[in-house]
């Protein structure tokens, strides 16, 4: 391939070698965008025609060493609308990117906020913070993927409900001037839209998902909602139905006073994903791991808080193994994989693991963790999967959405708020027929923002506020909560 040099501005730079890539572009090319900028492409590989075949004329190709200043110009990356360096899974993957990122920033003149910078541990980013008083957006694969499953193994549906909201499928997060309605609430700006979920306010300084209700939006500030497209955000009639107060539930069901976790399988992420468990997993909660082979936990896993754990080896592949496992002890369930590359183990475990519950009548909440890039879950994949494919369909927003990047901060970082899935008896009564609306307010009397519901197991994001439903005991309500 010839080495190609792109003249142009505000199109999209992507350099890398990344196994990843393609699930980048596929990403892209769903976001349904009309005017899809211009995409160049620098790679020692360029990527295969499956990859770039949806976008015709839009993608540029060029092949060159990602790591030399006279590839990288002939990106034009300094007139880019955006960089994304993202060498994840090749060899010495970050030691890559960081100099590729020195070379955009020091050599190339791009602007840090144009570059979106995809490494694999905290370590390369607290390097990166250190040596640039201005750094680059960053995502850490490792961080971000095992908050979400440490967060998603402890409530059904959670899984789906973040392949939606980090993803073109379905709803995304927009941001709204608040020029226009300056001087109201947010527990006001609740009910502005008949097709978008408000869910925080945006300052020049901060984002604050699931503000205080009293927070007052500022003329400069901007309202973050939740939407399937920007330019399909309608807002209400001045005058709406009152929210029906004889609906809502004057009690709320206890929380469970402690969880209790099996591990099946063991990695090197298991440490960090069991140290996210534990900040979200209540007081006296149990994990216990099985792996075919020993491991010394303590040396692993820093001192926990409010679990306690016990490690045993044992033949997780065999069904006898398995049957003998006392599953009426263990709610939730984590295939954690056994390593990077061998999601077909993960698979067969997974279904025989299904037989064996099934074969004594359990139900059990299982999650199962995916890592190999050509893993997208969808359809054929069993509920509660969870790929790391995710972060790289993530990244593609972050490309679009200048907020977006704060918003994943705030839902996955081990501070509020977290995203929580709450019997509908919390919120309003089951004989009742409510519409939305009632149930964003039953929310907003608990300092919660409401989103969504599960309802007859389907989950739905920003549903139709007017649309009346009756509920039943094993629905949940969506809601960003500031209490764990």
């Amino acid at each position: 391939m010839k080495e190609k040099t792109f003249k142009g501005s505000g199109h999209l730079v992507l350099i890398g070698n990344s196994p990843f890539l393609p699930v980048v572009l596929e990403e892209i090319s769903r976001s349904g965008f009309p005017d899809i900028p211009q995409l160049v492409i620098l790679s020692t590989i360029p990527p295969s025609n499956d990859s770039t075949k949806a976008f015709l004329k839009k993608i540029t190709v060029t092949q060159g060493e990602t790591e030399e200043q006279a590839a990288l110009e002939r990106t034009s990356p300094h007139t880019a609308q955006g960089v994304l360096v993202n060498t994840y899974g090749e060899p010495e993957a970050d030691e890559k990117a960081l100099a590729i990122t020195k070379l955009l920033l020091e050599n190339c003149g791009v602007p840090p906020k144009k570059i979106t910078l995809i490494v694999s541990n905290d370590t390369t980013q607290k390097k990166v913070y250190e040596s640039y008083s201005e750094p680059p957006k960053i995502i850490c694969v490792q961080n971000v993927f095992t908050r979400i499953i440490g967060q998603s193994s402890r409530q059904r549906f959670l899984t789906e409900v973040y392949e939606e909201l980090f993803s073109f499928h379905g709803n995304e997060f927009y941001s709204i001037p608040a020029a226009n309605f300056t001087g109201t609430t947010f527990a006001c700006c609740l009910r502005l839209y008949a097709n978008a979920c408000p869910v925080g306010i945006c300052t020049k300084n901060a984002l604050t998902l699931n503000p205080p209700m009293n927070t007052v939006a500022e003329e400069d500030d901007y309202l973050v909602v939740l939407a399937p497209a920007m330019q399909d955000i309608r807002k209400n009639d001045t005058i709406l139905p009152a929210p029906d107060l004889n609906a809502l539930s004057q009690t709320t069901l206890g929380k469970i006073p402690s969880e209790s976790f099996i591990f099946l399988g063991w990695n090197d992420l298991c440490p960090k994903i069991i140290s996210r468990l534990d900040h979200y997993a209540p007081p006296g909660s149990q994990i216990q791991c099985y792996s075919c082979f020993s491991y010394d936990i303590p040396i692993f896993i820093p001192e926990l808080k409010n679990c306690s754990i016990k490690h045993d080896t044992g033949e997780i592949f065999d069904r006898e193994f398995l049957s003998n496992i006392p599953w009426e002890q263990f709610e939730n369930i984590v295939l954690p994989g056994l390593n990077f590359h061998e999601n077909d183990k993960t698979y067969k475990l997974r279904n025989l693991l299904e037989e064996v519950l099934a074969e004594r009548g359990f139900a059990n909440n299982i999650t199962t963790v995916l890592w190999h890039p050509q893993e997208n879950p969808g359809d054929n994949f069993p509920r509660g999967t969870l790929s790391i494919s995710l972060i790289f369909r993530m990244t593609a927003q972050h490309l679009f959405h200048d907020e977006f990047s704060r918003v994943v901060d705030d839902l996955t970082k081990t501070t509020d708020p977290e995203i929580c899935l709450n019997p509908v008896e919390n919120y309003v009564n089951l004989e009742k027929t409510v519409d939305f609306y009632t149930i964003i307010e039953a929310a907003r009397n608990k300092n919660e923002t409401a989103i969504g519901y599960v309802q007859d197991k389907k989950i739905l994001l920003n549903p139709e506020k007017s649309a009346r439903q009756q509920f039943n005991h094993f629905d949940r309500i969506i809601v960003l909560s500031n209490e764990q």
